[in-house]
This record gives C-alpha cells, structure tokens and sequence, in this order.
C-alpha cells in the first residue's frame, strides 16, 4: 500500500483508524469515512474558530429547531411536541437511558449481531444482556418474533433496544416489522430505546421508518430515539447526538440525571449538525450515490462463486457484514486477512458470541482504496489462487 499516494495521504490525515495504523496496513475497521464532511460544515467551523467561537457556546436551542425541520422534510416525522435533549454521543445517550430507566439487575434486550459498545454499556452499568439473535432467511438477515416473544415471556426485561437502520447488517426495518415489534410490546411495561443513527443514509428501494411513526400513544409513552447527524455527514469528532421522546414521564426521569454527570454535547459538533441539516441536503444526495456504487462493486466481487465470502446488500449504511463460511484456520476470518494482507476489518464475535465466522467492513473510502482491498479479501478467501479476480 505504500506505493499508493492516496494511501500516503490518507495516511497524514489526524483520524484515530490511521493514526493507529501502522506501515502497510490499511484500516476499515471503524465506522467513520475517509470522505471529507461538507465544505459548508467545514466553512462555518472555521468562522467559529476565528471569531472567538470557541469559547462557552449556546446552540442546544437551534440544534433542535434545525432537528425537528429535517426530520419532517426528509422523513415526514413531527417533532414539534417531541423533548429534545443533546448529549455528547449515541452511546452516552443509551447510557443514559438504561441509568435513567431501568435498575440495577434488569435485563436489557440487544438486536444481534449489536455495535460492540452497546454490550459494554450494559454490563458496566450493572444489567444483564439477553440477545435477540436476527436470522439469515437466504436472502437477508429478518427478524425472530417468535424469538422475541419468548424472551419478552421469559426474561421480563426492562428495556428493548432497537437499532434501525441496522449496524452492522445494513437492514431498514419495514412498517410490517415495526408494527410486530409493537403488538409484542403495546401490553407490557418494556421501554423501548431506537438507535436510529444510520436513518439517512438508505439506498433507493428502502424507506427508513423512525419508530415514533410506527408506535401508537402508548408505547410512544415508553419510546425514546437516538439520533445523530454524525454518520451521515462525517463529523462523529464532534460529539453532538440528540435524544427525543413524546413522553413527559420518560423526559422527567432522563432530566433526573445531574448535566453535570453527564457534561454537555460540543458546541461546535451542535453548530456543525446544524449546518448539516440547514445547508447540506445536496451534498448527501451526492454520497448516497457513491456510496451506493461503493457497495454494488463490493458486493459483486465478495459474492463471486470463487470465494467463501457471503454478504447481503446493505440496504442502508455504508458498513459491509461479510460471512466467511468455509474457514478452517486457527484464528478468526478477520485475524487471518489482517496477518496476510494487512487489511483492519472488525471482528465478527465483537458483535455476539453467534457472529465469529464474520467480519465488518467500512466502504465509505476511494475507488483506489477499495479496489484494492476488496480484490485482496477475495483472492485471500478464494478457492482457486490462481484466479484473476482484476
């Protein structure tokens, strides 16, 4: 990789996936882009920083007018009598959420495979996980009711969470799927946490749904979204995400929890996400596009009858979750790419213990990048070596 100027660059750049990696290897491990974010966000923050913007900012208001306006404009969602609460990032806002809903020893339903984070915060908040395994139905990765409705009997748990779109497998769950989901839970006292963060980035074909569209008054009392332009537009750095519920009771136990716990979102993450969502509609349009051409090439060539790699069109997202299903070596399909090729994916059994013969990959990067990459997994995954997998 050392050859590529591209791969010099990037590797120049102050991004936490280069700056750890070292010489030759080449990290698409995180979910972030190697893209940068819109020339509008990168505009305003410079005005900030050269006009005394640095100093104690005051933005939480206008971050959530600039919210509800892109909610109802891209999703058709009102949030005019929504609470609207900023924290520093999705996964303080789950936090948050089980401190501030659930007890100490209350089980926690996890969408599996899960963001890795997810079962950390969880367990170190002193809750038990129980995993609501999704299933591979040959043609995607569908949803288990029969399962749900065996834990929700059997576990009691306190609190579902839902992630949708889906990271790492890339489903945008359907109304049909959400309106299950609610006739499972409508009669019990579960609260309900959505992590929506991936809502805009959904390929042509697919409607991302927000859960408050597709629950009735009185789940909506136990619902709380989480959401984020930080994926989107590329600005995760930042730290600013945003927890919205129609529920007073469920806004007064959030509140219960001091702000000096918890701290406060980045004024500049708020002043970037409010530029995102103001002035960058075009821009995302465009990146939608390339990430949609990024994802068929990828596809096509993982899922070439000469390899033992699988991976269904993610239907939203611009993470790729790659099975490997013939692997006989010693290490896991994600250790053995990284020792022969150099290639950082995320391992697969960080998601849950049923995904070790997976791996994660993060396409949001260049054509030249990608190419390479992607030839070097399949030819390190084919059955004939020999193959010209160009």
């Amino acid at each position: 990789m050392e050859n590529f100027p591209l791969y010099q660059a990037l590797k120049d750049t102050p991004t936490l996936k280069w700056k750890a990696a070292q010489k030759n290897e080449l990290p698409l491990w995180i979910a972030d882009m190697d893209f940068p974010p819109p020339q509008q966000v990168v505009n305003k923050l410079n005005y900030y920083c050269s006009n005394n913007g640095l100093s104690y900012g005051h933005a939480e208001e206008e971050a959530s007018l600039a919210l509800r306006v892109w909610m109802w404009e891209q999703h058709q969602t009102n949030l005019k009598l929504f609470h609207t609460r900023w924290v520093s990032g999705v996964s303080q806002a789950l936090a948050l959420c089980i401190q501030s809903l659930t007890r100490v020893g209350d089980k926690v339903v996890l969408m599996t495979p899960c963001y890795p984070p997810f079962y950390r915060i969880v367990s170190q908040l002193n809750r038990k996980v129980v995993s609501w395994n999704m299933v591979d139905d040959g043609k995607q990765f569908s949803l288990d009711f029969n399962r749900l409705n065996t834990i929700l009997v059997e576990n009691n748990p306190a609190m579902v969470v839902i992630n949708t779109p889906h990271n790492p497998t890339g489903r945008v769950l359907t109304i049909e799927e959400l309106s299950i989901i609610q006739q499972l839970l409508h009669e019990r006292e579960t609260y309900v946490v959505s992590d929506e963060i991936f809502q805009d980035l959904v390929y042509p074909g697919y409607k991302h749904i927000p859960l408050v569209k597709a629950f009735n008054d009185s789940l909506l009392e136990r619902t709380v979204t989480l959401v984020s332009a930080s994926k989107s537009f590329n600005i995760a750095g930042l730290n600013a995400a945003a927890i919205y519920t129609s529920s007073n009771r469920v806004n007064q136990k959030l509140a219960a929890t001091s702000s000096y716990l918890l701290g406060k979102p980045c004024p500049l993450g708020l002043v970037a996400s409010i530029t995102a969502w103001n002035e960058c509609y075009t821009w995302l349009d465009k990146l939608r596009l390339t990430l949609g051409q990024q994802r068929d090439s990828l596809s096509n060539l993982i899922n070439s009858s000469e390899t033992s790699l699988q991976m269904y069109l993610p239907q939203a997202s611009y993470l790729a979750w790659i099975k490997v299903s013939e692997h006989t070596e010693s290490v896991s399909p994600r250790d053995w790419l990284f020792n022969n090729t150099g290639i950082d994916l995320t391992e697969g059994k960080d998601f849950g213990s049923s995904w070790e013969n997976y791996m994660r990959l993060s396409f949001a990067s260049y054509d030249e990048i990608l190419t390479y990459a992607t030839r070097e997994i399949a030819r390190l995954f084919c059955s004939d070596k020999d193959i010209d997998l160009l």
